[in-house]
């Protein structure tokens, strides 16, 4: 291998390019591809590259010889020499882009292992720079361009091979007997999700199309016999109007369509697509796509003209991306109260039982920030967390980053009731910006895998086991004939609510509101015996006419936070939500009270007080009906 000696030499900064592939092939195929010139001119370069010399000497110490030739016709000439050859396991080679002189530009230390596993082959590719001169700056500015291109154009050709479809080589521009070209890709993400993004527009729109290209859908009727009709933009500014009709649709499993379309104003194309899902493990889809065309001249045609084999395998690609992008969605019902699934996930102590064990703080505070670490095999993940929104008892979302990780993700715990039970949804997203290509344990399907487990299994164990709901939701529910904006107004206006709440016989001398999130209703009560005892209300969320969530806590003068003046140990604050209806006139309102982050002996003064808090609200709504029934 030649060293490099342009003047002024120097030694780059280490630069290392990593990029992993998967190939619907087995792994020696995949290595043969690698190694046998024959195989290689087809796909080495970046899109538009011909490589009219393709010399190797595929063994340890054997030499490499490829011209590289640019659509505009200039000749980027590649020398270089095996290191190592391990078949079908390994190559090690260096290579070096050679100036006007023949003399050395940068050389390239490149490491290729394949793995295989069910029948397909894992692609992993490390190309280190060893040495380069200052003119090779904008050789190596492209590298990563470079090698994705190459990488794609050599899947496009891996599909072709085992389809049986001789290369379309430079010798053999297609077989005289093949009319079909076949794209095929192995994707994260379960199959009901693919059928999603290929069935959808508002997923298709996102990915359909070369790169470069974007689509607008004029119609989608998605159904045998239905039609598809859709604009391609190219980069150029060309039109690629479009109509496809839907011939057979099996759910989740195949689509088969006849295509007509082409450049605006040029000849059109036509072929017969059929695109096939296969469910593989660990919610991975493998997409297989032919297109069988009516001649071997159409089928030459679509290749050279529309670069089909490119831009198909670009799109599968984008959809791959797409995919990506779309945040994992995990919902689940679990048999047991709102106020207990929240604790669950929120309380650092639970928490440390169903889910991170050596998590050592955490709070449900908008701002709050924890770390702690998981390893996984030989690799330790940093988690950092910083808590982005809280609506206690209902929603909690967090910022999560892996240190010494890209990427930045958000998780949301979202709960609601559902009959007798609670409904969890969690969501994350910004999953993509972890680039699972170059870090595969952080890929979309982990975290799908993971997240089903914990809240599927771990936390519905957890909060459904006996003994789970210690502090158990108060719920209360009354019927008043009034419309739903009077029992609103009465429940928010200052002047109104002084005139009715409290237990029968107790008044509000006193009391202001603000009614904003964060926001108070501060008052001060008096007994029928004259004793006199501050509360207040902070405003969580508010939905008007609709839903009020409060946080409740008995206070003083000044607006703190006091304990109840007869019960030390009832929760310092407690977590209302109330909802209104409006039936034919009336309304209906549904209490649920709970103790809000609370101690377990709070908890259980709590559920020992249910008799009486039903006393309590009874006699408060009896006041806002006589109040209501004064008009």
């Amino acid at each position: 291998m030649p060293t490099v000696k342009n003047s002024p030499v120097r030694v780059a900064a280490p630069r290392t390019l990593r990029l992993t592939r998967v190939f619907a092939a087995p792994r020696r195929l995949v290595f043969q591809l690698w190694t046998d010139p024959k195989h290689v001119a087809p796909w080495w370069g970046p899109h538009g590259f011909t490589n009219p010399v393709c010399q190797l000497d595929s063994r340890s110490g054997g030499a490499i010889r490829i011209d590289m030739r640019g659509p505009d016709g200039t000749v980027y000439p590649i020398t270089g020499q095996y290191r190592d050859i391990v078949e079908p396991e390994r190559l090690v080679f260096t290579s070096a882009a050679l100036d006007a002189a023949d003399q050395p530009l940068f050389e390239l230390l490149t490491t290729v292992t394949f793995t295989e596993q069910g029948g397909e082959t894992t692609l992993a590719l490390e190309a280190h720079v060893v040495e380069a001169t200052a003119a090779a700056d904008p050789y190596l500015a492209g590298m990563a361009a470079g090698w994705t291109q190459s990488l794609e154009r050599l899947m496009a050709y891996a599909a072709t091979v085992r389809a049986g479809s001789p290369a379309a080589t430079p010798a053999n521009p297609s077989a005289e007997t093949d009319r079909r070209i076949v794209f095929s890709r192995v994707v994260d993400a379960p199959h009901e999700l693919v059928w999603e993004a290929m069935s959808d527009p508002q997923h298709l729109v996102h990915w359909w199309g070369p790169r470069g290209f974007t689509t607008t859908i004029e119609r989608l009727d998605f159904r045998a016999g239905g039609v598809w009709k859709q604009i391609m933009h190219g980069p150029d500014g060309a039109n690629y109007p479009n109509k496809s009709v839907y011939m057979e649709i099996v759910p989740q499993k195949r689509v088969v369509y006849s295509h007509g379309g082409g450049r605006e104003g040029g000849t059109g194309v036509h072929f017969v697509a059929t695109w096939t899902l296969e469910a593989l493990e660990a919610d991975r889809t493998r997409l297989t796509v032919r297109l069988e065309c009516t001649s071997v001249a159409d089928r030459d045609r679509l290749v050279s003209e529309y670069r089909a084999i490119e831009g198909g395998t670009q799109t599968l690609e984008k959809l791959s991306e797409h995919l990506a992008k779309i945040p994992v969605v995990v919902e689940r019902a679990f048999d047991a109260p709102i106020d207990v699934v929240w604790r669950a996930i929120t309380d650092v102590d639970q928490m440390k039982q169903w889910y991170i064990p050596n998590i050592e703080s955490f709070k449900p505070e908008v701002g709050f920030r924890t770390e702690f670490n998981v390893r996984e095999g030989d690799k330790d993940y940093l988690h950092q967390w910083e808590i982005a929104t809280v609506v206690p008892g209902s929603k909690i979302a967090c910022r999560w980053k892996f240190d010494g990780y890209p990427g930045d993700s958000l998780v949301t715990f979202e709960l609601s009731p559902e009959a007798d039970k609670t409904k969890l949804k969690l969501t994350h997203e910004g999953l993509e910006t972890f680039r699972p290509e170059d870090n595969p344990g952080l890929a979309r399907r982990a975290f799908a895998e993971g997240w089903t487990n914990l809240i599927g299994t771990a936390l519905k164990e957890f909060v459904e086991k006996p003994g789970a709901e210690t502090g158990r939701e108060f719920v209360f529910t009354r019927v008043f004939d009034a419309p739903r904006v009077t029992v609103w107004r009465a429940w928010t206006e200052a002047e109104q609510l002084q005139r009715w709440f409290g237990p029968k016989g107790c008044t509000v001398p006193a009391c202001s509101l603000d009614l904003q999130p964060g926001g108070l209703f501060h008052y001060c009560m008096q007994t029928p015996d004259g004793h006199v005892m501050w509360g207040k209300w902070t405003f969580v969320e508010i939905e008007p006419l609709e839903k009020l969530v409060v946080i409740m806590s008995f206070s003083d003068a000044q607006g703190g936070v006091s304990r109840h003046p007869l019960s030390p140990t009832w929760p310092l604050e407690t977590l209302s939500t109330m909802t209104l209806t409006e039936r034919a006139g009336q309304t209906e309102i549904t209490l649920r009270w709970a103790p809000y982050a609370a101690t377990e002996s709070e908890r259980q003064t709590f559920d020992a007080s249910h008799e009486s808090m039903q006393q309590g609200w009874t006699g408060t709504m009896d006041q806002l009906a006589a109040h209501l029934a004064e008009g």
